[in-house]
């Protein structure tokens, strides 16, 4: 019974995907998207009195959720984003962020792990310029535990495979630029001037003060120091890899 339970939600799962990835307009329904989102980050995850823990259901399931949860957030248009992105949905956006970093290093499944890295970056809208400012004051808080957990996938197991040190050597870079790099931070800093009042669950969000960096750069220097050990890696893509995060973090990082 429980088998045909995940197959019949694998199968609601595929056809949403479907509908998200063939959508001619970008999904804009806040409400909707904050229930999807949920719901997604719910089904494979399980909380308990500690810590949040991956649901134990099959590598099928994890893996068409999270291509769901993937094709949800590629749909999400600019003004959902700005909406969605705000210190209330903190504490979803982190369960997310914890969900997805339990599947890259935990799993088994080679294409569930790159799935979830490529996931996380796009949960946290790395790519997109516009909405850097307000990913960002958001991500910060997280960022201790993404770039430690990224760090332990790309020094890890070499048989894991290149895709997957790859996609966490990318997601690494992308993240820690989102946070760090010159334009981000001064928008950041323009961003809290402008602001006149705080709300309360903005005290879950991090400022990106001068401090705040500085603290940041020497634990983001120790981990530099255990990641550029794989630069020598047998493999041609993995030391792509590194000379892309090299080459985008000394020019787009320099303060």
């Amino acid at each position: 019974m429980f088998l045909r339970s995940e197959n019949l939600c694998i199968s609601c799962l595929t056809c949403l995907r479907d509908v998200l990835e063939t959508c001619q307009t970008s999904f804009d329904k806040t409400n909707l998207f904050y229930d999807l989102f949920s719901t997604l980050c719910c089904l494979i995850s399980v909380p308990t009195s500690t810590s949040l823990e991956i649901a134990p259901v099959c590598e099928e399931l994890k893996l068409e959720t999270v291509r769901c949860l993937t094709a949800l957030c590629s749909a999400a248009s600019v003004e959902l984003v700005q909406q969605f992105y705000q210190a209330q949905n903190v504490p979803l956006l982190g369960h997310s962020v914890t969900v997805l970093l339990g599947l890259s290093r935990h799993e088994s499944l080679r294409s569930l792990r790159v799935s979830a890295l490529r996931c996380l970056v796009l949960v946290a809208r790395a790519n997109c310029k516009i909405t850097a400012n307000v990913t960002g004051g958001i991500f910060a808080a997280f960022l201790p535990g993404i770039v430690s957990s990224l760090a332990a996938i790309i020094t890890g197991d070499p048989k894991q495979g290149h895709s997957i040190t790859c996609s966490a050597i990318t997601a690494w870079w992308k993240i820690v630029a989102l946070l760090l790099s010159d334009a981000n931070l001064e928008a950041a800093v323009t961003s809290s001037v402008v602001r006149s009042s705080a709300t309360e669950h903005e005290n879950l969000m991090v400022k990106r003060s001068k401090d705040w960096v500085e603290s940041v750069a020497e634990k983001l220097k120790l981990l530099m120091e255990k990641i550029v050990k794989v630069a020598d890696d047998a493999n041609w893509r993995v030391r792509l890899a590194m000379v892309e995060l090299a080459e985008n973090l000394l020019v787009s990082c320099t303060k």
